[in-house]
């Protein structure tokens, strides 16, 4: 599969694991706002296109994955356009802000005959193996509200969350 990677924060860890298998995955582009934050993770990981604008990724007919590392706030669109040109998306977390946008993303992949691929890693971790383990065990109850609380420190700040932080403490309600 050829593979472009559209943001160079977090994107750079899925940079390193497409490297890391190289027999199913060809990095082909980079696409970040700062073209010499671009052009030195092209150098340093041997991509052989830069750009700055993602429309210029959808509009390369040897692309087949676009993998959306950019801000949250960027998802919704951003995936909109992967579809539309014909792409499949894969999307950090969080996809998009509103069962509506996720509903429309839905619309949008059935269209595009694409897959939509969402970046959700804790899944499959201790606290909701965990949670699987009570709810099958009967042991819940039936569920009505649920909120997740998620906290970890980054080494640097977060410029696009609420005006930059070192820290995040993020909470999500579901009914």
């Amino acid at each position: 599969m050829r593979v472009a990677v559209v943001g160079g924060g977090i994107g750079v860890f899925h940079i390193n694991a497409y490297k890391s298998l190289p027999e199913l995955y060809d990095l082909v582009a980079i696409c970040d706002i700062d073209r010499a934050k671009a052009q030195q993770l092209a150098t340093d990981h041997g991509i052989s296109h830069v750009t700055t604008d993602i429309a210029d990724l959808c509009q390369m007919d040897h692309i087949d994955v676009i993998d959306i590392c950019t801000p949250p706030h960027l998802h919704y669109d951003h995936v909109q356009q992967v579809l539309a040109a014909g792409k499949h998306a894969i999307c950090e977390k969080p996809l998009v802000s509103s069962l509506k946008a996720v509903d429309d993303l839905i619309v949008a992949e059935a269209k595009s005959g694409r897959r939509v691929m969402p970046i959700f890693q804790y899944r499959f971790g201790h606290g909701l193996q965990k949670l699987k383990f009570l709810v099958e065990a009967g042991l819940t109850g039936q569920a009505y509200f649920s909120t997740v609380e998620t906290a970890w420190r980054r080494p640097r700040p977060i410029t696009w969350y609420h005006g930059g932080s070192n820290g995040r403490l993020s909470r999500v309600g579901s009914c």
